[in-house]
């Protein structure tokens, strides 16, 4: 397992993990609410929703780094393997002394929020994006993806058909009546790790 996929759920655990504030809606819709909304996929140990907060610009800069490509098995086995690090749990332990702070927008659809606990600050940098979600009936999870994101798209058809096609993978296609629902929905995602970010780029 390479560094990257180690370094960025170390950070996570240490970091998000510890980010609470009773006074900030866990919700996509907002930036703060976005931290705190990760706050709470990593307290139910839910990593696959974890992974989905990170951008597509954020995956794609780990995995240059890592010269290959960093998926969502590498970070859920690494945070599986990472409750059995002490420093994980201690962290966990200051849930309720941590703070996040009020969104700095930079501009429409770009924010920053510091998020820390006993002096530990990590500034995190949020994007607005684009999501597609697409229902299937009988399956439990929808397929999901951003708006001009290369590596996974919905192609709707004239006849209700949608296809997803994903990097090296064969496309997949459903039918208008497979289809329970298509939606697109604007929500934040981490984009930036702030001053952890380097020492997994290095």
């Amino acid at each position: 397992m390479h560094r990257l996929a180690v370094s960025l759920a170390t950070a996570f655990a240490l970091t998000l993990t510890a980010c609470g504030s009773a006074g900030v809606p866990a919700t996509r819709s907002t930036p703060d609410g976005t931290v705190q909304w990760f706050k709470g996929q990593a307290k139910a140990r839910n990593y696959a929703n974890e992974w989905d907060a990170l951008s597509p610009g954020l995956k794609a800069r780990l995995s240059r780094a890592a010269g290959r490509n960093v998926d969502l098995g590498d970070y859920i086995f690494m945070r599986n393997k990472l409750q059995e690090n002490p420093e994980v749990r201690f962290a966990e332990q200051f849930i309720d002394f941590a703070s996040i702070s009020s969104p700095r927008m930079s501009g429409a659809n770009q924010a920053r929020v510091t998020v820390g606990a006993l002096g530990n600050n990590t500034d995190l940098g949020l994007v607005r994006l684009q999501r597609w979600e697409l229902w299937i009936r009988g399956e439990n999870q929808p397929y999901t993806g951003t708006l001009g994101d290369p590596a996974i798209r919905a192609e709707q058809q004239p006849d209700g058909t949608v296809v997803v096609v994903q990097q090296g993978l064969e496309p997949l296609t459903f039918t208008k009546g497979e289809v329970m629902k298509y939606q697109v929905l604007d929500q934040w995602y981490v984009d930036d790790l702030g001053n952890m970010e380097q020492q997994f780029l290095r």
